[in-house]
């Protein structure tokens, strides 16, 4: 696992195979205690390679109310070096439209570009593409969802429906947008997604 050599980021990285023309590589860990050593170990073998997109690994854990000076702290400094390994600035945000203004204008003070928002839309967390959306194109911010169509990843339940029985199946969806047949979950959700891509009315 240590051996760079052998992983195929590398390989991708470099341009062979399927994966040609990727906008970025996101190099994720979010076990960051655990991985961040080996986080920096990965950046360095794509880097050694020469890829032509950008790098980036998102941050996504901020100082919350509650957490004592020292934990506080670490997060900062942890979202620092994050943000050094990366080419781009990327965020995971599930949240309403409040908390989103203020992670992009913090990340926006590190001035590299428009920030990719490579992980948002929980609608139960009051994460919508409703209240998210108007805020990304504010800023002019890259939004990726986690799910697009129902189907066998099963994004539409929540991240603990594995381990709960008492989730309904008409219960609102956690992540996707479309049914299967490619019919929207909710239309307007589709005529938000329009009009803050193209400005224009969609009609259905």
């Amino acid at each position: 696992m240590r051996d760079g050599e052998h992983w195929i980021l590398p390989r991708l990285a470099a341009g062979n195979g399927w994966a040609k023309h990727p906008s970025h590589w996101l190099l994720d860990g979010q076990k960051m205690e655990a991985v961040f050593g080996l986080l920096k170990e990965a950046f360095a073998w794509a880097r050694a390679v020469g890829p032509s997109q950008p790098l980036t690994t998102a941050v996504w854990d901020f100082p919350r109310v509650g957490d004592d000076k020292e934990v506080a702290l670490y997060k900062l400094e942890l979202n620092r070096q994050l943000l050094q390994l990366s080419d781009v600035v990327s965020l995971h945000c599930y949240c309403d439209a409040e908390e989103l203004e203020e992670r992009l204008l913090e990340l926006e003070s590190w001035d590299r570009g428009p920030v990719l928002v490579t992980e948002f839309m929980a609608r139960p967390r009051n994460s919508t593409l409703a209240n998210n959306l108007p805020v990304l194109r504010q800023h002019g911010a890259w939004g990726y969802t986690w799910g697009l169509f129902r189907g066998k990843s099963q994004t539409h339940r929540p991240w603990d429906s594995w381990v709960r029985e008492d989730i309904a199946e008409d219960a609102e969806w956690f992540h996707d947008v479309f049914y299967e047949n490619g019919s929207a979950y909710d239309p307007s959700e589709a005529r938000d997604i329009w009009w803050h891509t193209t400005g224009q009315n969609l009609k259905l």
